[in-house]
Parts: C-alpha cells; structure tokens; sequence
C-alpha cells in the first residue's frame, strides 16, 4: 500500500463527503481501508495519472485466475507487458489478457500489435513473474472490444475464447 508515481498503475482509492458510508446489510468483505491514517472507499479501479493530473482506468484489481493453486493477476500480466512492449493505452487498450474457462485455464493474450509468444514470455520471466504467468496463445485482433465507457470489454473477449 504504497503510493505510485505518474504513469504508474495503482489502486484508486477515494474519500470526501460525497463517498457513502457502505452497503446498507452487506455481509461481505468491508470496502473501507485505512492508508496514511484515513478512511478510504477501495474502489477495486486500476487507474494510472497522466502528466497532465488526468486519471486513466487501467482495468479491476478482481481480474484474477487461479492456476496452479496460485492467484495470478492479469493486470500485472498486462501492465508488465505495456512496460516492456512500449505499447501506448494513449488511443485505448492494445493488449488484453484472459483465460480461457474451464477447469485448466489458460493465459490467452488478446492484441492489436504483432506480437511473438516466445518474447511475450520471456518480458514476463524477467519481471520476475511465477512461470505460472505463461501466455498459451496470442490472438491479433483489429481492434479490441470496448464497453461503452471505453473499457476493454472482457466479456467479449472470454466469448470468443468460449468458441475456440
């Protein structure tokens, strides 16, 4: 629960006194978290600043599979590789990463940008990433599917992995 510098992905978290106080008989996990001596709504939001003080959504920090008995992350898995690759979000996403269903998940990465599994694989071993975060397959697409709000829309993508 560090602070991130600009451009870094980070975990948005808000306060004021617009944010409400929690689900009216909610049983679940608490939204709130103390950081920096304040109560602060963990909106679950992926967001990176922009030099300009702009916030950019980046994706949902529940965006996890289990493989292996292991949890892994498929924002790290995309953040790591818009690192490496140098690949812009400045015009929307160009790489999404998801799993196929089913009880053997696998990595599947969804781009706009020719990419080899191979070297994809390998930036990932080098941001110390568990071989667990192994990319099966590479999907080039024209252009990948956005929500309405301009959001990669991972439904979409988990379709067209659920045709084969």
């Amino acid at each position: 629960m560090e602070r991130v510098g600009k451009g870094e992905r980070g975990l948005l978290l808000v306060r004021g006194p617009s944010v409400f106080e929690g689900y009216l008989g909610h049983d679940g996990e608490f939204p709130f978290m103390e950081h920096d001596g304040k109560s602060w709504y963990r909106t679950g939001d992926l967001v990176r600043e922009t030099e300009t003080g702009h916030l950019v959504f980046c994706g949902r920090l529940k965006r996890f599979v289990k493989l292996g008995g292991e949890m892994i992350s498929l924002p790290a898995i995309e953040a790591v590789l818009e690192r490496a690759l140098h690949v812009s979000t400045e015009n929307g996403p160009h790489i999404a990463v998801e799993a196929a269903p089913g009880e053997h998940p696998e990595l599947t990465l969804f781009t706009t940008c020719d990419l080899e599994r191979e070297v994809v694989n390998r930036h990932l071993m080098d941001a110390g990433l568990s071989p667990l975060y192994n990319i099966r397959q590479i999907r080039k697409l024209e252009s990948l599917p956005l929500l309405g709000s301009g959001k990669t829309d991972y439904r979409a993508l988990r379709a067209l992995l659920a045709k084969g």
